[in-house]
């Protein structure tokens, strides 16, 4: 189970649920006071609280709680921040992208070096069509610059950064960015992506990368014990060999990858923490992924490795009222139409109804006696969906579903719960969509309204 503590908090989120509580074990309490580690324990509330705790202003540790950025790297990037945030505002991205970068290439100084691509690097930028120096665009000379001058490249550095990945606003596109920033790595960091089970949208972003993620999970961190063993080593060029390499197990990096730094500064929205020992609904939705990620899907993803062991066409099990049966990879809840089962049986009076294929969920719940009403073309919080395409938009037999966490009209954004049968089990989650996609003809609804429990 991830850990969701924090050593610095700046916002506290109370979510008041209908919860059981569990214990703390001794050892994590004596861990957590040792290093002044804040954190909920729900059997001291006597409400059934749930807690989250989001620090906007970044707790600069990462998920062991170790410390990322020195106090003399904070009292820099304090020092800079007004400019780092002029700059992203402008072309509208987090100021903590521009800070990062600045770390990784310039280690926070601020000064022109004699290759001319200052402060940041700037490669492409400063270079003439013939592949020289070009003069004009050149940071020189080298040596210490003024305020004005770091200002001046870093609006040009936010400029160009702003158009190298897209909306920087998305974290996935964050980790592209940084991933793309120091050359993606080819074949290499693309199978350790795969080997880890990251898929190959995670290997296109880079988390297969120890720039961009190192330390940032226990299977990511060469000294933590539950390290995967793909992660630790790299290929070195091998002396006795013309062009050959061989793979060197005992040599990494201990640095923190570009994206641990990034989220300790409080890029990604802030680290949002949770403790939930059963789920819970919030009322009226919920307003981010994060949240609901935490409160919701890690619950359920808790659940599904419970089983995970499992193989396909054994026994039904029963999971929170939920009779399921293994069909997929991973267990008997990693597909989709498991979640949409497990969601209904749990928070709704409607109790364990076996359902078809995802495309046919909806028409099924409308057509019987369980209280879902009719057939709805409008998403709203907690309505059942099903999608008649596939991932991709092409037809399908199977189709998908899931369930509507959240919706936020002024930002046409919906957040959706869901599982994947072939998806990664990393997959399973809580997403953001586009509101307005989710409102075509290939979406239905039914709503939960008058039979939801749980708020």
């Amino acid at each position: 189970m991830k850990k969701f503590f924090v050593a610095i908090v700046s916002m506290v989120i109370t979510f008041v649920l209908s919860v059981s509580t569990y214990a703390l074990s001794a050892t994590q309490l004596d861990k957590f006071a040792q290093n002044d580690i804040l954190f909920y324990d729900p059997d001291n509330t006597g409400n059934g609280s749930v807690v989250c705790t989001e620090s906007n202003s970044g707790a600069n540790v990462n998920y062991a709680g170790e410390q990322v950025w020195t106090d003399a790297e904070m009292q820099a990037i304090e020092a800079n921040r007004a400019i780092y945030e002029e700059a992203a505002n402008q072309y509208n991205f987090p100021w903590q992208v521009l800070a990062v970068v600045h770390s990784l290439e310039t280690s926070l100084q601020k000064k022109n070096y004699p290759n001319g691509q200052g402060v940041y690097m700037l490669y492409s930028y400063t270079r003439a069509p013939d592949g020289s120096l070009d003069p004009d665009k050149a940071f020189l000379p080298a040596g210490e610059i003024s305020d004005e001058e770091f200002r001046r490249q870093t609006l040009i550095a936010a400029e160009i950064i702003s158009g190298m990945v897209g909306d920087l606003n998305d974290t996935k596109n964050v980790k592209k960015l940084f991933y793309s920033y120091n050359g993606s790595g080819g074949v290499y960091y693309h199978d350790k992506a795969i080997a880890l089970g990251f898929g190959e949208e995670g290997a296109a972003i880079g988390e297969g990368s120890p720039y961009v993620m190192n330390r940032y999970d226990a299977k990511r961190d060469p000294d933590s014990q539950d390290v995967d063993p793909t992660w630790k080593g790299v290929w070195q060029e091998d002396p006795n060999k013309d062009g050959g390499s061989w793979y060197n197990p005992d040599v990494y990096s201990t640095v923190f990858g570009a994206y641990v730094k990034y989220e300790a500064l409080g890029g990604g929205s802030g680290n949002l923490n949770c403790i939930s020992s059963s789920g819970g609904l919030v009322s009226g939705g919920f307003k981010t992924a994060k949240e609901a990620d935490a409160v919701i899907m890690e619950y359920y993803r808790t659940k599904r490795d419970e089983y995970a062991y499992m193989e396909t066409n054994q026994e039904f099990v029963e999971v929170d009222g939920a009779h399921l049966k293994a069909i997929c990879a991973g267990g008997p809840l990693n597909n989709c139409v498991a979640f949409t089962q497990w969601f209904i049986a749990k928070y709704t009076t409607a109790g364990n109804i076996g359902l078809p294929n995802g495309k046919d969920v909806v028409r099924t719940l409308a057509a019987g006696p369980y209280g879902f009403g009719s057939v709805q073309n409008e998403p709203r919080p907690y309505a059942v969906f099903s999608r008649q395409s596939d991932s991709t938009g092409g037809t399908s037999k199977w189709g998908h579903t899931g369930i509507v966490l959240g919706v936020d009209e002024e930002k046409d954004k919906i957040i959706i719960g869901e599982s994947g049968c072939g998806a990664n089990l990393d997959w399973t989650g809580a997403h953001e969509y586009s509101l307005s996609d989710y409102r075509t003809s290939d979406f239905s609804y039914v709503y939960t309204d008058e039979i939801l429990v749980g708020l």
